[in-house]
């Protein structure tokens, strides 16, 4: 799997979000795909994330009421029990992880979305492709 990675307005990423990669930073990966959340947890600890894994929205909300406090927040777009954008705005709205970097997720980005997933407080889009290097994108 690749990952290409691009800000909302198409420039190049932020350089604080490349730079979790170098640490100890606390992600949440929050996705339907039990495929995703596998490739993520090695892929991503592997460049040195602690992956705190959610399988849907509900779940990462029930997380955030019980306080574990994470450096990136990265979202499915696709998720199965709440759209995405929806959730973005309820991160958002107040509250522990208000703050933090939301990156959007998908196989298949549309761009006409972006200014969706922008107002909703996304910060950056990644963009999933099969060819066997998912966090390539991270350490950039």
């Amino acid at each position: 799997m690749q990952t290409t990675q691009t800000d909302h307005d198409g420039q190049t990423p932020h350089a604080d979000l490349a730079a979790f990669a170098t640490g100890e930073a606390r992600l949440l990966f929050v996705t339907g795909s039990a495929l995703y959340r596998r490739l993520m947890l090695g892929g991503l600890a592997a460049q040195g994330f602690q992956v705190t894994l959610a399988e849907n929205a509900v779940a990462a909300l029930r997380l955030r009421q019980g306080g574990p406090r994470f450096d990136v927040l990265m979202v499915d777009i696709d998720l199965p029990d709440m759209d995405a954008l929806a959730f973005a705005r309820s991160v958002r709205s107040g509250g522990l992880w208000s703050e933090q970097p939301l990156v959007a997720m998908s196989i298949c980005p549309e761009p006409r979305r972006r200014s969706d997933e922008s107002a909703a407080g996304f910060r950056q889009h990644v963009a999933v492709m099969d060819d066997g290097c998912l966090t390539r994108s991270f350490c950039m």
